[in-house]
């Protein structure tokens, strides 16, 4: 082996140990390409977009916090970030959230179908001696516009178990309150006749 290939394994294999933390970053969206937004004419809505910094805690992420940057490629007709467009992601967090404010016109036809594409950017490091690559994240999804019925599901005003255990218990719990106060007029009732009778049978002797 040539002293230029062994410079080159050794250039790659600082730049691999340079570069180890790049990964630190992760992005988690509701909606993908095969798990589509569905939405119908005039609807409005919020859509969170995860953003993580190794929340594993993983020996191979840097320990810093990352700062990223978010900007709208497609979708603007329909789409805006309302949560700002940079984000501080703390070490090892997995609470923080982009929003996305989607609204469809309610002239959209039927069928149609918008996509949104957000790019996320880590920032650049600037510490000496350490080489970091700027990789983008795309976040991209398809929106589709369907009718208001086929989307929202009419609840049905069923009982869970639970709740038909509570309203049986509870009608056991009346009836059988009902039946105590019965019990208790009956025993009043009997109560004074046989006073009363009992009076007069004294007045009789």
């Amino acid at each position: 082996m040539d002293n230029r290939n062994i410079k080159t394994i050794m250039f790659f294999g600082i730049l691999l140990i340079s570069i180890s933390g790049v990964f630190a970053f992760g992005v988690s969206s509701p909606y993908w390409n095969v798990n589509p937004l569905e939405m119908y004419p005039g609807q409005e809505i919020e859509v969170s977009i995860n953003l993580q910094n190794c929340p594993s805690q993983s020996p191979d992420c840097t320990k810093s916090d990352e700062s990223i940057t978010a900007s709208l490629k497609e979708g603007s007709e329909i789409a805006q970030i309302t949560s700002g467009t940079s984000y501080t992601l703390p070490y090892g967090s997995a609470n923080s959230y982009l929003t996305l404010k989607v609204s469809i016109p309610s002239s959209t036809a039927i069928g149609e179908s918008y996509n949104i594409k957000l790019l996320l950017n880590p920032e650049l490091s600037d510490n000496e001696g350490t080489v970091q690559l700027g990789t983008e994240y795309n976040v991209e999804f398809p929106v589709i516009i369907k009718s208001q019925s086929e989307i929202e599901i009419p609840e049905e005003q069923t009982e869970t178990p639970e709740e038909e255990g509570k309203i049986n218990l509870t009608l056991i719990l009346s009836i059988l309150g009902i039946i105590i106060l019965i019990g208790i007029i009956i025993a009043i009732i009997y109560f004074v006749m046989a006073r009363k009778k009992s009076s007069e049978n004294l007045n009789n002797i």
